[in-house]
C-alpha cells in the first residue's frame, strides 16, 4: 500500500489449516490497512472427497467454512447428485448463508469470488464475539507443523516445469498438517527421487 499506484484487489491466500479469523481480523485491527482496504469477502474451497469427514476432525474446516461468504466446492466431476447433496447439507449446517459454488478443478468465474461485497461483520460478531478484540488471540494447535524436504536431483514422473536458465535445480515440497509422520513421509520423497545419493536429500525441521 506504500506504492502510489492503486491496486484492484489483494488477494490473501492461506493453508487448509489456517484459523481465517486472525487474516480478517487484520483489515479491521490495523488502522492503515482499515483505512486503505476494505474486505471485500472471504472464500474457502472444499475438497468434496475429505470434507466430511474433516469437518468431523479439524476445527479449522468448521471455521474456515463458517466464516467463508463463498463456499467452492470442488471435485464434483468425481461424485453422484447425492453424494453432492450431502456435501452441501453438510455445509449448510455450518454455514447458512455462504453461496456455495459447484466446481471442477476451481474453476469458476471470477465475478463469483471478488468484487462481492459480501463480507458481513455482524455475522462474523455472532460467530465470534471477540472478532474485534485486538487482545484476542486464537489458540494454537499443537498437533500442527510443518516441514519440508529437498532434493538436489528432479523427482520421478515428469511434471516438473523447466528450470530458467542459471536458476538453482531443486525440488523442495513443504508439508504441512496434524500428527505427521515424517518419517514416512520423507521415506516416500526419497522414492520419488530419479537419482537417490543420500547426500541429495536435506529436510529442514
Amino acid at each position: 500500500m506504500r506504492r502510489g499506484d492503486r491496486f484492484d484487489a489483494i488477494l490473501v491466500e492461506t493453508t487448509g489449516l489456517a484459523d481465517p479469523a486472525p487474516v480478517a481480523q487484520t483489515f479491521f485491527a490495523d488502522g492503515k490497512i482499515r483505512q486503505n482496504t476494505e474486505l471485500d469477502a472471504i472464500a474457502a474451497v472444499v475438497d468434496t472427497q475429505h470434507v466430511l469427514q474433516q469437518i468431523e476432525r479439524a476445527p479449522e474446516a468448521q471455521e474456515q467454512i463458517a466464516f467463508a461468504d463463498v463456499v467452492i466446492v470442488n471435485k464434483i466431476d468425481l461424485f453422484t447428485t447425492d453424494q453432492l447433496a450431502r456435501v452441501e447439507e453438510c455445509i449448510r449446517r455450518v454455514d447458512g448463508t455462504a453461496s456455495i459454488r459447484p466446481s471442477t478443478r476451481c474453476d469458476v468465474a471470477l465475478e463469483d469470488v471478488l468484487d462481492r461485497g459480501a463480507f458481513d461483520l455482524d455475522r462474523i460478531l455472532g460467530i465470534d464475539v471477540e472478532f474485534l478484540d485486538a487482545g484476542h488471540q486464537p489458540e494454537h494447535d499443537h498437533d500442527v507443523s510443518s516441514f519440508s524436504l529437498e532434493s538436489a536431483v528432479p523427482l520421478e514422473g515428469g511434471h516438473q516445469c523447466r528450470w530458467a536458465p542459471n536458476e538453482t535445480r531443486a525440488s523442495r515440497m513443504i508439508f504441512i498438517g496434524r500428527n505427521l509422520p515424517r518419517d514416512v513421509i520423507r521415506n516416500g520423497f526419497m522414492e520419488c527421487r530419479a537419482v537417490r545419493p543420500l547426500s541429495a536429500l536435506s529436510a529442514r525441521l
